[in-house]
């Protein structure tokens, strides 16, 4: 998906990823040809994932920051390595560099793209590479089954009636996203505002902000993902003041199997 010319077994029976939203589209497409997680699964994963998934093997990841170790790959014996690619970060250096050192086994880029509109291609690409065409159309008609209700619901609210949103991240909820960050996406596609006006942070987000931004944004909704906040929220004196806290409009996101909002950001298992 990134330009690249190599060649992969025409039968791929075993595969791994560098990243988790790859490893979770491998494991929804082809749960039986998946050799290995990034990170260890957490009990409420485990929930939704049958046993024999649950045991194969931790990796590591191979992304951002986070350069994995090589013997753990190989380790497992994939067929091939699928290495998550997006046009602000991984290039096809890096790639080849990773080529090198898996040896004869194929590094194949996949693009990771970090925007929930654009998922098709990847999840065809995945399809077509493992042999499961039939999985990757099934999902391909969901999600994009999901946008058109979404967009189509979206469409019809007049932007005097959108609704304020604060997307509250961290143990105190003073860590955000603002409009145009990956990590926020959602709220602006199901018609939201948000009122975080800071500059975006790229990577891995989570922008450091203060309670006297907060009360001057005063949102109708707050969102979050971290279950300390949500359990202080209420109580916590610095918060009475703000609309969705007066209004009891703070929200708890679901983050199994994989986050819903983000973490990864815009999860297209939501």
């Amino acid at each position: 998906m990134v330009g690249r010319s190599i060649a992969v077994p025409s039968t791929i029976n075993t595969v791994i990823a560098t990243s988790p939203p790859t490893t979770n589209l491998i494991y929804m497409i082809a749960p039986d040809k998946l050799r290995a997680w990034n990170s260890n699964l957490t009990e409420e994963e485990k929930l939704y994932i049958p046993k024999k998934y649950q045991d194969l093997p931790v990796i590591g990841g191979w992304f951002s920051t986070n350069q994995g170790n090589p013997e753990n790959f190989l380790s497992v014996n994939p067929s091939i390595i699928l290495y998550d690619y997006n046009k602000n970060g991984n290039s096809s250096p890096t790639m080849d560099s990773m080529q090198q050192m898996m040896g004869s086994v194929p590094v194949v880029g996949i693009q990771s793209s970090t925007n929930i509109t654009n998922f098709t291609s990847s999840i065809e690409f995945t399809g077509k590479l493992l042999g499961q065409e039939s999985n990757s159309n099934k999902l391909v008609t969901f999600y994009t089954s999901m946008l058109n209700t979404v967009n189509s619901t979206v469409n019809n609210i007049p932007s005097d009636q959108r609704v304020r949103v604060y997307y509250a991240e961290g143990p105190v909820g003073l860590q955000t996203d603002s409009s145009g960050s990956q990590h926020s996406q959602l709220i602006e596609l199901c018609g939201g505002v948000n009122v975080a006006d800071i500059p975006v942070k790229q990577g891995k987000g989570m922008s450091e902000v203060n309670m006297e931004q907060v009360l001057m944004w005063n949102p109708a909704i707050i969102i979050t993902n971290d279950p300390n906040f949500f359990t202080i929220v209420y109580t916590n004196s610095s918060w009475q003041y703000i609309d969705a806290v007066k209004n009891h409009k703070v929200y708890m996101t679901p983050t199994a199997p994989v986050g819903w909002f983000d973490r990864p950001p815009e999860s297209i298992q939501s």
